[in-house]
């Protein structure tokens, strides 16, 4: 699935092919950032589980929560990539289209 936007991109020569690349963006934007939201809230969860000794001695502490808590990272930074792709490719597609 990730790797058809990258498909597209390589297709995308008219107007219409950088419309489509843009909307795919768009909705793997939107698809990473719900998967933010999910991890954001499943390290919310862990943190607050956590063992009174942990929060002294992190060295015993459980680190699932720090995992998700860089999934969530991982998956903003990938939203905010595919938005800026989506961006650029509205832009083309008017590009192409006032060039006509």
């Amino acid at each position: 699935k990730a790797s058809q936007p990258d498909q597209i991109v390589v297709d995308a020569k008219t107007p219409s092919a950088h419309a489509e690349a843009a909307r795919q963006f768009r909705a793997r934007a939107a698809d990473l950032n719900a998967k933010a939201v999910k991890h954001e809230a499943e390290a919310k969860r862990l943190y607050s589980n956590r063992f009174p000794v942990e929060h002294k001695q992190t060295a015993m502490a459980n680190n699932a929560w720090n995992r998700e808590r860089q999934a969530a990272i991982d998956a903003r930074r990938g939203a905010r990539e595919a938005a800026e792709q989506a961006a650029l490719h509205s832009d083309l597609a008017v590009e192409l289209l006032a060039a006509r």
